[in-house]
């Protein structure tokens, strides 16, 4: 029996190119194409929100890559890549979803991830985690 999860990964940068980054888990489903309906509207609800607190920026193209370095051994079914901004390379938020299959009794914490790569992607998904256990 599997699962599937949704994670969201952001960079947000400003115009002096200073990184803000974010990491969530969207949701987690039995259903894969229960999973996949749930990105394609997370996709759509997210640029709507961030077009919308950020008057002038528009859809950017984004190079077809995505965290799946953040990923252990997940394997990561389906994903949706995007890019909202002003057009200078600098005001943007890059969005990265990915739907990982799990086993259905998989623990849904930072291990499943690879904080062994270290640095600032580790302090955010631990965050996120340690957030997460405080609910």
């Amino acid at each position: 029996m599997l699962k599937f999860i949704i994670t969201h990964w952001t960079d947000e940068y400003d115009q002096f190119y200073t990184a803000d980054d974010s990491f969530s888990i969207l949701g987690e489903f039995d259903d894969l194409a229960e999973a996949r309906a749930c990105l394609s509207d997370s996709m759509n609800r997210l640029t709507a929100e961030q077009l919308s607190q950020h008057p002038g920026w528009h859809p950017m193209e984004i190079a077809k890559t995505g965290t799946t370095w953040l990923n252990k051994d997940n394997k990561v079914v389906d994903h949706r890549f995007f890019k909202v901004g002003d057009g200078t390379g600098f005001n943007s938020i890059y969005n990265y979803l990915e739907v990982i299959e799990l086993p259905k009794d998989a623990v849904v914490d930072e291990n499943l991830f690879n904080l062994e790569r270290g640095g600032w992607a580790v302090s955010v998904v631990r965050r996120y985690f340690e957030m997460q256990r405080k609910k």
